[in-house]
């Protein structure tokens, strides 16, 4: 019965080779089997990729082979580098190549590739030969991204703040959360009732109103949960945020990294208007010095809108990404002005939890998302931008002064919010507007 419906499956690849449902039933009759042929399914994979290497339905169901056999991954690495070899734009090749070389040559570092520096040089030669070869194909820009590394930041609470006239705790992590559990100084079993300020289910700030008895907060993050106790704070302004926004790439050495740059800018002069030596020449520098190249980062991103214009709208908001890292990174006063610098999103905004006004008068910004993560701000200047929405302006406690003058805010029941939510709001300045199209 096994052997029938095995060949059955064959039949149906043949006919059609990229078929989910049948690499998946392969998978469940593989698996109950009496006596698996392992061999012979790894011949049929062979015999599949060699019509068409990039098969991923077809790689999956190699890797699950692996499993299950005593395939060595020396093996399959060697596989990997002859469908390389024989053709570049090969994702899956790539991909496939990322999981076996840390288990052949893993390396005690903070690099996320875990690679052994030796490794690491052989497989950065190899991606070159492949972006050098052809440098509009994408399968190598992700994997050499790969090799690079990136820096995950561990989840950290940056601050407690105490508002004692709002009678309010508001807690800041360094990311996204879920306050789950809160351990209390008082005797009496009340409610904490954690709320962001956003009414978003995971969020970087919360707030209480009876946070004062509050010694210690469980919350969830990536399916993780963390306890921190709240006299355990990092102050991520008294520490140097550079390490925070430093490397959206590892650095393994800064030599490895100028190596780098150096051989894509070699390809940049050959390849001008090519968008992924231009984006991987921000990439380096960035993490290299992003102080150092910040007129160049900010030309190539220019540029990049210009050759990749079905893009503008991203490298838009990464230029606006790296303009607000720069102001947290250099942040040193309460009164922060981004004013007039074509900003189109906010990003980290909860970095500058310790800022009273804010001026982002004369930018691209569409709306106002995570602004509300400043619970200290009491001046905030948004006039002359796009602003459709007021989703990102309520639940502001220290809110005085709030300029939305010259936006496109059509709704009169967000601005209504926007007071109702601001309890200490004097002013509200909204001409320009059309509201009048909602009445």
């Amino acid at each position: 019965m096994f052997s029938d419906e095995l060949t059955f499956l064959e039949e149906c690849l043949k006919y059609n080779p990229k078929s989910y449902g049948s690499w998946e039933h392969r998978c469940y009759v593989m698996t109950h089997t009496p006596k698996p042929d392992w061999e012979r399914e790894l011949s049929l994979c062979n015999a599949f990729l060699s019509y068409d290497e990039r098969n991923f339905h077809c790689w999956d169901y190699r890797r699950f082979i692996i499993k299950q056999s005593n395939v060595k991954p020396e093996d399959e690495l060697k596989f990997t580098f002859e469908k390389i070899a024989s053709n570049f734009s090969n994702y899956s090749s790539w991909h496939y190549r990322s999981k076996l070389l840390p288990q052949l040559f893993s390396a005690e570092t903070n690099h996320s590739s875990g690679l052994q520096q030796s490794t690491l040089l052989e497989e950065m030669e190899l991606v070159q030969n492949a972006f050098f070869t052809d440098p509009n194909d994408q399968s190598a820009w992700f994997y050499h991204r790969w090799l690079l590394g990136r820096v995950e930041n561990s989840l950290e609470l940056l601050n407690v703040d105490e508002l004692p006239d709002k009678s309010l705790m508001v807690l800041t992590f360094s990311m996204p959360v879920k306050v789950i559990e809160t351990t209390s100084s008082s005797s009496v079993d009340l409610p904490f009732n954690w709320f962001s300020p956003s009414d978003e289910v995971f969020s970087p700030v919360w707030c209480s109103l009876t946070g004062d008895r509050c010694t210690s907060v469980k919350v969830k993050h990536k399916l993780q949960e963390y306890q921190f106790t709240l006299t355990d704070v990092v102050d991520a302004q008294a520490r140097s945020m550079k390490l925070y926004f430093r490397h959206e790439l590892t650095a393994t050495t800064t030599d490895l990294l100028m190596q780098e740059l150096d051989s894509c800018q070699q390809l940049f002069l050959l390849e001008p208007d090519n968008k992924w030596v231009l984006l991987t020449i921000i990439w380096l520098m960035k993490s290299i010095d992003p102080i150092k190249f910040k007129n160049e980062i900010m030309s190539n991103l220019k540029q990049l809108e210009d050759v990749d214009s079905l893009r503008r709208n991203y490298y838009s908001d990464l230029r606006s990404k790296f303009i607000w890292e720069e102001v947290i990174t250099e942040l040193s006063t309460p009164q922060v002005d981004m004013s007039g610098q074509h900003l189109t999103r906010c990003y980290n905004a909860h970095l500058l939890y310790a800022v009273t006004e804010l001026n982002l008068s004369n930018n691209d910004l569409i709306n106002a998302d995570g602004l509300n993560h400043l619970q200290k701000l009491v001046t905030l200047i948004l006039s002359n931008n796009k602003i459709v929405c007021c989703r990102g302006l309520i639940n502001m406690p220290c809110l005085e002064h709030l300029d939305l003058q010259n936006n496109c805010i059509k709704s009169k029941t967000d601005l209504e919010r926007v007071q109702q939510t601001c309890s200490a709001l004097q002013e509200l300045l909204t001409d320009g507007n059309p509201l009048d199209t909602l009445n």
